[in-house]
Order: structure tokens, then sequence, then C-alpha cells
């Protein structure tokens, strides 16, 4: 309890998104289809956090402060040895290391009226959605993998909804200089 885990140097700019308003812009460009070309690139700008900002408005959310430590990255790379999701986890690392955001213009000249919830509402929003693990729970849990899934067979674990019914909380951008490959149109 009290506990934030941050996957890199906290004074570096990492590029966050709130999904309840990326998921709405992604549905309003889906609208919009018809206005633009078959691919297209449009950036969500979300927010633009150092781990210093983000660690702050956590404490801010749950009113006390948080102690911080590091992603142990020896055990997440030698769970990669195992799992294909921690090995793609340590492919990315170099990202919390280079300083980045995202270019919305794009995305927002194409929608003016995109939502645009300030940080200081999404994440005590983000941490209330999953309040019974990561916050109440007596045991260290971290805010990029907040709490347990509850297994369902045992007593011991509070009945939640399935993730997939909760609110949507923070998504980690994902970035890789590799294109995707897109089929020649039809003749």
């Amino acid at each position: 309890e009290g506990k934030v885990m941050y996957p890199g140097p906290r004074n570096i700019v990492h590029a966050w998104a709130w999904l309840p308003d990326m998921a709405a812009a992604m549905a309003a460009l889906a609208d919009r289809r018809d206005a633009f070309d078959p691919f297209v690139e449009f950036g969500f700008e979300g927010y633009a956090l150092t781990g210093d900002d983000l660690i702050a408005l956590i404490e801010q959310a749950v009113g006390r402060p948080m102690r911080v430590r590091g992603m142990p990255w020896p055990m997440v790379r030698a769970m990669g040895l195992v799992s294909p999701l921690m090995r793609e986890v340590v492919e990315m690392r170099y990202m919390w290391r280079v300083p980045h955001r995202v270019d919305g213009t794009r995305l927002s000249q194409m929608l003016p009226e995109l939502p645009s919830t300030p940080p200081s509402q999404a994440i005590p929003a983000a941490l209330a959605a999953r309040k019974p693990a990561a916050l109440t729970e007596s045991r260290p849990s971290s805010f990029l993998f907040p709490g347990r899934v509850p297994n369902p067979r045992c007593s011991t674990h509070a009945v939640r909804k399935p993730l997939s019914e909760t609110p949507a909380t923070f998504l980690f951008l994902r970035y890789s200089s590799r294109r995707p490959h897109h089929p020649p149109q039809g003749d």
C-alpha cells in the first residue's frame, strides 16, 4: 500500500492517454471514415507527463505520499524467456529512457470537438476504477500493474466486475520503428 512502480527515469516525458477520450476520438474517426484516405495516421495527443508529474497526480488523488520504486527489469527479462509478452515489454524498455510525446495536430484538425479530460480528473477516475485492488489490499501493488485479477474460485477475493466491464484506465503507448504492412490496393 502506498507504493508506485515506475519503469523508467522519473524526469523523462512519456506519452499517456486516457482511454475514454481516446476511444471517443477513434469512434468519431470511424464515423468520418469517408473523409480521409485509406491509410492515414492520426496521433492521439493525450498527456505528456514526466514520471514525477504522474506520481504527483497520483499522490494528490489518493491524499498521501507514495513510495516509488523502479521496475525490476532483470526479473522482467528473465520472465521473457518463457513469456512472449514480457519479451515485448523488455524490447520496448528503451521508450522509458527516450522523452517523447504524440503530435495530435491532424486528429484535432479532423475532430475539433475532440474530448480532453485533464489529467487531474483522469488519474483519480482511473484509480477509483481500480480501487478495490490497487488501493485497499494489504499487499503492495503498482500503478502500471494495479492489483491482480481475482480468482473466482477463491473466497478470499472480493467480487469485482471483469476487466471488460470496468472503466478504462491508462494506455501505455507503444511505438516501434517497424511500419505496418499494408497490402497493395486491387487493380
